[in-house]
């Protein structure tokens, strides 16, 4: 029989860490390009105003991900000392 360890806090919250850190940094590429594409007026279709509204909302939260998760890592290192 295989044990597999599970990981430790530490690794749990870094994983979440980058995840968040990925997501937030795809939500930023994806942002840009729609403002790209609004400032060559592609986005004057009421869909590209609603999809470029949508970006920026999905930036927001996955910024507030990103600040939630790097706060719980800091919070852990800093109890670490």
């Amino acid at each position: 029989m295989v044990h597999r360890m599970s990981p430790s806090p530490r690794q749990d919250i870094r994983t979440r860490l980058d995840t968040a850190r990925e997501q937030w940094k795809k939500a930023l590429r994806d942002l840009a390009a729609w403002e790209e594409m609004y400032k060559d007026g592609g986005a004057q279709h009421p869909d590209g105003v609603v999809a470029l509204r949508n970006a920026r909302v999905r930036l927001e939260l996955a910024g507030a991900r990103f600040r939630e998760c790097l706060d719980e890592f800091t919070e852990h290192i800093l109890r670490q000392r």
